[in-house]
């Protein structure tokens, strides 16, 4: 597995329909390639796509509490807060809605069977991380266990 030591795998700011999230496609397309399997190519597809702003937020005048910071993540697709700020109670939000698509790929490639051509044994991974995370599982390594195991095949 030395190929992938300084792969774009490593990055782990990978957010769908990021720069990097296309270079780990192109990256994943151009192994597939390499190894010699049938049929690699590129599936387009439609995603949504965010970019994380500064998030800050506190609870301001509370009659028992003053003004206390409070530590969050944004999670995407909210309207974008007004530059003085919003005054309103806290909400937990339960699920995403209306997140705009555009588009990514999916990178398939195949080894064609000699005697059971017909038959499908699939294989995969996904190489969109999430941002805040370490990495250590959601690093691609789906993707490069999957190419892998292809590679020892073929």
């Amino acid at each position: 597995m030395a190929c992938w030591k300084n792969s774009h795998l490593k990055s782990r700011l990978r957010l769908t329909a990021s720069p990097q999230a296309a270079a780990a496609v192109e990256l994943m397309r151009q192994k597939m390639q390499d190894l010699g399997l049938d049929g690699v190519h590129l599936e387009p597809i439609l995603v949504n796509r965010w970019v994380r702003g500064k998030e800050e937020a506190k609870i301001v005048n509370s009659e028992s509490q003053g003004t206390v910071p409070l530590s969050i993540c944004a999670s995407g697709g909210g309207v974008g807060t007004p530059e003085l700020g919003i005054t309103a109670p806290v909400l937990e939000v339960k699920s995403f809605q209306n997140l705009s698509p555009v588009p990514a790929a999916n990178v398939v490639g195949q080894i064609t069977g000699a005697e059971f051509s017909e038959e499908i044994i699939l294989l995969g991974g996904h190489l969109d991380s999430w941002d805040l995370g370490t990495g250590a599982h959601d690093d691609g390594a789906g993707c490069v266990q999957a190419v892998e195991a292809l590679r020892l095949i073929k």
